[in-house]
């Protein structure tokens, strides 16, 4: 089916009905899975569940349409692969029956059975209740069984979504009262607060203590919660905080089957610093990971249990954008990672522009994780870092403790307008998010003097259509004065690896602006569900965007991220971590310590 041509030449409209029939009417077990597909005659007789208006039902529809959509989703299966790797080792958290027929043709492919029937499939889907297998039943079970299948799903989503019928029986904070789960779902060990025991007499709950449980819960469990207006004032959860963390209580209801208990339980309202130390010389090495190298500058401890920061950096930038705050970081005691992206400095750069997509990026960064062990982490990001933390946010809001981002806020996506569109009607296309489309753009780069190009480009506060226009930038004749922010030396080691690996890469990640878009569609509408703070400067060109002041200002983005703290800084432009190095690593480090060290897990209470 790979082959253009070949697949819709065996698959003709033209004979639409005679293939349907063969398909449907006929079971493939093992023996015949991986040989010739018998054939069925026309003439022969319709199982019961198949009918002849069935057939010709389906054949009229692939008649019309041909086969083609069909099989561009197997032709599709190499490149689902490469996009899904942001999602390597995730699991299925959502709960799960699994019906088949025993004469289905993918029940029999190799090492499959061993797999749903050994702890394989139960290991990647841990809410799974159970496995059916179906004697006599084949791959089109839903019509073959039809009754038989009906009934098994009725039977779990009556059981999964019981609670919600007794729920409405009763109003929210009635004495006694929590949420009653089935089996599978109580498995979570999930604790609500109800309206009138939310506590008042507590002094202050504040976002860490939150995102405590919030980052156990599954996604389904917290849509549920959302569901049913629990507020989120306070969580209690079975996690406990480490040595010297402070703690209030609070009153909760545990539902454990069809009863409720109470129970005190512990609610983090901050935790004290216990680090320090001089700072650890930033380390270089190579990291093989989602089939690159990738080029990771680290600081401060390097045992497994100090809490790690991801630091991700944008364009034109490097790691070396983040040396202020690995060294304000790790001597406070977090490992810092600041990796080279994709496409920059010592990672490897990959030629093809569709290689630089929100999956690949986080897809590098998921991979970066897991071969560092590290499980879950503090991240901090800037410019294009910004763009592909809130994509990890999205994608994988499991691997990130806390957000710490500047100068670009979350963009929700539009489903009715491209980004090239929406720039190039907004600001023409001379403007450099446009003209990066066209191929050998990159070459206007070479041209330059590459340091007089850092130094407009880091320095100089244009917004709107005159932003990094290379024309006007090569045209600039003025010597340009360096701020006290940015040395010679800093300026040399920029232009100097970027005098070796090019522009190409950084300007790939415009090029799939709109690609992107297309493959961010199922994620329209979606919230950032972990707990951030976003920074900007007033002066930033990335502030004066059309419309973003009044969103972040006037609760837009809080909406998109309700988990939000902003911080609008006075006089400070785009490259504010550099900028503004002391006040932003405060800032970082402020926030993030509220959430603890990240190693310590809150446990259950025990009364």
């Amino acid at each position: 089916m790979q082959e253009p041509g070949v697949a819709e030449k065996e698959f003709s409209p033209a004979n639409a009905r005679y293939i349907l029939r063969q398909i449907l009417c006929n079971r493939f077990t093992s023996g015949a899975a991986g040989g010739k597909k018998p054939e069925a005659d026309d003439d022969e007789p319709l199982p019961p569940w198949l009918t002849e208006a069935d057939v010709d039902h389906f054949a009229s529809e692939f008649e019309r349409t041909g086969f083609t959509g069909a099989i561009n989703y197997y032709r599709n299966m190499d490149r689902n692969w490469e996009l899904a790797a942001p999602w390597a080792d995730a699991k299925v958290q959502v709960p799960t029956r699994f019906i088949v027929g025993d004469g289905d043709l993918t029940y029999h492919y190799p090492g499959i059975q061993d797999y749903i029937h050994k702890g394989g499939f139960k290991a990647d889907v841990p809410m799974l209740e159970d496995v059916v297998v179906i004697p006599g039943a084949g791959h089109f079970i839903q019509q073959e069984k039809a009754d038989e299948v009906s009934d098994h799903i009725y039977d779990f989503i009556s059981k999964v979504f019981a609670f919600l019928q007794r729920r409405r029986a009763r109003r929210h904070g009635d004495a006694g009262l929590l949420l009653l789960f089935p089996e599978q779902v109580l498995r979570a060990r999930i604790i609500f607060i109800g309206l009138h025991e939310r506590p008042q007499r507590l002094e202050r709950v504040d976002l860490a203590a939150n995102a405590v449980v919030h980052d156990r819960s599954s996604l389904l469990l917290r849509r549920w919660r959302q569901a049913a207006g629990v507020q989120s004032g306070c969580r209690a959860s079975e996690r406990e905080q480490g040595n010297k963390s402070k703690h209030k209580h609070a009153r909760a209801t545990y539902a454990t089957s069809d009863k409720s208990r109470r129970c005190l339980s512990l609610v983090s309202s901050g935790a004290e610093d216990q680090r320090g130390g001089a700072m650890a010389a930033v380390r270089h090495r190579q990291v093989e990971a989602n089939g690159i190298s990738m080029h990771v500058a680290e600081a401060g401890p390097e045992d497994a249990s100090a809490p790690a920061v991801l630091l991700v950096h944008g364009f034109p930038e490097l790691w070396y954008s983040w040396r202020h705050q690995m060294g304000y970081l790790a001597d406070r005691g977090y490992r810092c990672v600041a990796p080279d992206l994709r496409g920059y400095g010592g990672t490897t750069a990959p030629p093809e522009p569709s290689s630089y997509t929100a999956f690949h990026i986080v897809g590098d960064l998921i991979a970066l994780l897991d071969a560092l062990r590290l499980p879950k982490v503090f991240v901090v990001g800037h410019d294009w870092g910004a763009i592909v933390s809130w994509n990890l946010c999205l994608l994988r809001p499991d691997r990130v403790r806390a957000l710490v981002n500047l100068s670009v806020a979350f963009t929700p996506r539009r489903p009715g307008i491209k980004p090239l569109e929406y720039f190039r009607a907004v600001y023409g296309d001379d403007y450099y998010v446009c003209r990066f489309q066209e191929p050998g753009i990159e070459a206007e780069f070479t041209a330059f003097d590459l340091k007089k190009f850092f130094k407009l480009a880091l320095t100089v506060h244009t917004t709107g259509s005159s932003s990094m226009n290379l024309r006007k930038m090569q045209a600039y004749n003025k010597e340009v004065a360096l701020p006290s922010w940015l040395s010679e030396e800093d300026v040399s080691y920029l232009a100097s690896v970027y005098a070796k690996t090019g522009f190409a890469g950084g300007v790939n990640y415009y090029r799939c602006l709109d690609l992107n878009w297309e493959l961010m569609a199922p994620w329209t509408g979606a919230k950032v569900q972990v707990p951030t703070k976003f920074i900007v400067g007033d002066g930033d060109l990335a502030y004066h965007h059309p419309g973003v002041k009044s969103y972040i200002n006037k609760g837009g983005l809080k909406r998109d991220v309700p988990m939000l703290e902003v911080v609008v800084i006075k006089g400070a432009g785009h490259f504010i971590q550099q900028e503004r190095a002391q006040e932003i690593s405060e800032h970082i480090y402020d926030y993030i310590k509220k959430f603890g060290t990240g190693v310590s897990t809150l446990k259950a209470s025990k009364l």
